[in-house]
């Protein structure tokens, strides 16, 4: 299976590439930033915000750097200083892949949001047909009415998340793409959608593998800070300068947990983003 080929490559080059966990390092700091910034009590939701709003322009050139590392890492060698030519050079078309993500989702959820408000409207109005009837019927009826507009509602959630989800399966690596191949982004998008066709269990296996290692190694922290974030809010409200302390120092936990994982993590991640695309490619 060309995603257990595309896992033994990456960590052949992870072997020969030591120098790809500095890189990884660099861009786990950027989302420790960002993630950490999510944390804060009370103002978590404002500075998580405009930290993420900084970091997603910087993003496209981290993201590059390492692409362009790995891609050289898989047939051989690699130095950092392909971190910053790459970077460099594929900077515009990262960023224009992300932005074009973010438009097309959030018009995708806001039309999902308008689409469930109107079904529920609808199933409102029938259910108040259905009281307005004979009275006998009419609590039967509307137990029912609330019965069906639950389901209806879940399913078409599940239905729009498992849309979404499965488009993504098919142009999730027009990011290697560009890099590997050099495409324009619209055409980076084509060649994933065609890469993804030829293979399709191969792309559903590299999916499972990075949800797993991203939920399983990479969720710890997120573990750590749910366990111990309730906690240090209440000493800020009970005890100000011991909460705070404890807050400061807590969050330096989490922060500095997250770039050691995260640091294995997106080394891994992205070199078997490469890896995956070029199994793709050489059995189309």
């Amino acid at each position: 299976m060309g995603a257990i080929s595309a896992f033994e490559r990456s960590l052949g080059a992870l072997r020969r590439n030591p120098v790809l966990l500095v890189a990884g390092f660099v861009v786990a700091i950027g989302a420790a930033i960002v993630t950490t910034a999510w944390q804060i009590p009370f103002i978590g939701w404002l500075a998580g915000f405009l930290v993420a709003s900084v970091v997603f322009f910087v993003e496209p050139f981290l993201a590059g750097g390492f692409l362009g590392m790995a891609d050289e890492a898989v047939e051989g060698e690699t130095k950092l200083n392909r971190f910053v030519s790459a970077g460099t050079e594929f900077y515009v078309s990262l960023l224009g892949a992300r932005l074009l993500t973010l438009g097309i989702t959030v018009a995708y959820w806001v039309a999902v949001f308008v689409v469930m408000v109107v079904a529920l409207l609808v199933l409102g109005i029938g259910a108040d047909l259905v009281e307005s009837g004979a009275e006998a019927d009419a609590e039967a009826a509307a137990a029912g009415m609330g019965l069906l507009t639950l389901v209806g509602f879940f399913g078409l959630l599940f239905v729009a998340a498992l849309l979404y989800y499965g488009v993504g399966l098919f142009v999730q690596f027009h990011p290697a793409a560009i890099v590997v191949d050099g495409y324009s982004l619209i055409d980076a998008i084509r060649e994933s959608v065609r890469t993804v066709r030829s293979e399709p269990l191969t792309a559903l296996g590299y999916s499972a593998v990075v949800w797993t290692v991203g939920i399983v190694i990479g969720g710890i922290p997120t573990l750590y800070i749910t366990a111990t974030g309730t906690f240090t809010q209440v000493m800020v409200l009970a005890e100000p300068e011991i909460g705070l302390a404890a807050v400061l120092l807590n969050l330096a936990i989490f922060f500095g947990l997250f770039v050691v994982i995260h640091t294995f993590v997106q080394a891994f991640v992205r070199t078997y983003h490469i890896t995956t695309y070029r199994e793709l490619r050489t059995s189309d």
